[in-house]
């Protein structure tokens, strides 16, 4: 298996403590995600974590559309797995511990 190569983490700031971290990531083998982009034989992906300054709860918007072309959001099952707070390094524990992360 090759390794995870992780992009820039960017984060962008919402309303009412709302926050976001940006990524792009290739991963050495296809991922179970509904679309997948892949570039001589390793995937790209992008993923978006949406945090609050006010709420530990986590949700990610998975690589991908729903049927109706809709951004595919989900909750993360047990955030604090990955780290106390939605950072850059939670961010890459998440990535580096894809299998069953979300619900």
């Amino acid at each position: 298996m090759m390794a995870t190569i992780l992009g820039k983490i960017r984060k962008e700031r919402g309303a009412a403590g709302q926050f976001a971290y940006h990524v792009t990531f290739q991963y050495g083998e296809d991922l179970p995600f509904p679309v997948c982009a892949c570039q001589n034989g390793r995937c790209r992906h992008v993923m978006t974590f949406i945090g609050n300054e006010f709420s530990e709860s986590v949700y990610a918007t998975l690589p991908g559309n729903d049927k109706n072309g809709n951004p595919i959001q989900v909750r993360v099952v047990d955030p604090e797995r990955f780290g106390p707070r939605l950072t850059p390094s939670w961010v890459r524990a998440y990535i580096a511990g894809l299998g069953e992360p979300v619900a």
